[in-house]
């Protein structure tokens, strides 16, 4: 899409809604346990300047491109150089839309009153992921591991951060958070929560408690942390996190002066290694693959399997081949790897491998997957 038919300027006094939230609600507003989620607006950036112009500037386009790959390789902290910088150079064609929103009081406080206004820019996904595809980078999709962080601050009351907690530390988590588009929840600390988890059971972490206590909010993976201060003042932290069968733990080292900034750190690893695990790199060139799904009885199952497909990274040509009386085989053509393809489908819940299946072939041009009647 070109410069001259993005979508005009506009104006809105109310900010929009972002698709997920840090709070701990009932299960019923959950996933089903163990299941990723879709992250909405992961394609839309944002960010404060001190007037309206009648045009983007190529200056503005860089800046939002420049976060948006952050969230999109899991790499927050990349250089613009090399491959990343040809990307930036060559970002404008990837603007869908954008607008402006008056900023919020508290974004005018923080720029001291400089910038009264939001610029927001939203990329057009399809094209933005065949060029970072198309140079070789990973690429992490808009599906993502719900994330339930079990984190002690140091607190004076020396708890675990809840759902429910406020203050300038939650507010820097929360807006770290919506800069990466992390789906990450906090738990509720409920008095059944306070009594089976307490600080001690997060370092190191006791894996068998903190994966009972996890299962009423559907999270695929588990981050724990503990900050400590230091009789200097400083703050440390020591951090784990388990998602499948990975296991990472990390400290940071030295000695910081504040506490936000040992946990943006970990957030920022966190980041990386959650991205190691899902982001998708493309092969050279596309191969076909026949998908057939059993247990599909209605058309509406149908459209969501088609769909879900076809929002899948490195996915392409997604076409319905038959609709028998209970099954579906459709088409498509892949740039991603078999292990990938077969991680996000598993991540999403809709589909699954038939239990008694062998091993998936790491080759070859057919898969069989079951519907999962639960999700529809």
């Amino acid at each position: 899409m070109n410069a001259h038919s993005r979508s005009a300027v506009f104006i809105r006094k109310k900010l929009p809604s972002w698709g997920w939230l840090i709070a701990c609600i009932p299960a019923l507003a959950l996933p089903v346990p163990g299941w990723g989620m879709r992250v909405r607006h992961l394609f839309r950036v944002e960010f404060p300047v001190p007037a309206l112009s009648a045009s983007i500037q190529p200056g503005d386009i860089h800046h939002a491109a420049r976060e948006l790959l952050a969230r999109l390789t899991g790499d927050p902290d990349f250089t613009a150089q090399g491959i990343i910088g040809q990307l930036l150079d060559q970002s404008n064609p990837w603007v869908a839309e954008y607008g402006y929103v008056e900023a919020p009081p508290q974004v005018i406080q923080k720029t001291h009153g400089r910038d009264h206004y939001l610029l927001w820019v939203r990329f057009d996904p399809r094209v933005v992921e065949a060029a970072i595809l198309g140079a070789h980078l990973p690429f992490w999709g808009a599906l993502r591991p719900l994330t339930l962080a079990w984190l002690s601050v140091g607190s004076p009351a020396d708890d675990i951060l809840s759902a429910t907690a406020s203050g300038h530390l939650r507010k820097n988590l929360d807006d770290r958070i919506r800069r990466l588009s992390l789906p990450v929840l906090l738990p509720l600390m409920d008095l059944r929560e306070r009594l089976d988890v307490p600080v001690a059971k997060l370092m190191p972490p006791d894996w068998h408690t903190l994966e009972r206590a996890s299962r009423r909010y559907g999270a695929e993976a588990i981050w724990t942390g503990v900050l400590l201060g230091s009789a200097r003042g400083g703050w440390q932290g020591e951090f784990s996190v388990r998602v499948g069968s990975l296991t990472s733990s990390w400290q940071t080292r030295g000695i910081h002066r504040r506490r936000w900034t040992v946990l943006k750190s970990a957030l920022v690893h966190l980041d990386t290694l959650l991205a190691a695990r899902y982001a998708v790199f493309a092969e050279h060139r596309p191969v076909p693959l026949v998908i057939r799904v059993t247990g599909v009885t209605t058309l509406s199952a149908v459209a969501r399997i088609e769909h879900f497909l076809a929002t899948l990274p490195g996915l392409s040509a997604v076409r319905i081949l038959i609709v028998a009386s209970r099954s579906l085989t459709l088409t498509l053509r892949s740039r991603i790897s078999r292990s990938h393809l077969l991680r996000l489908i598993d991540l999403g819940g809709l589909l699954t491998l038939p239990e008694t299946a062998p091993e998936p072939p790491t080759s070859g041009t057919r898969l069989n997957f079951i519907y999962r009647h639960s999700t529809g």
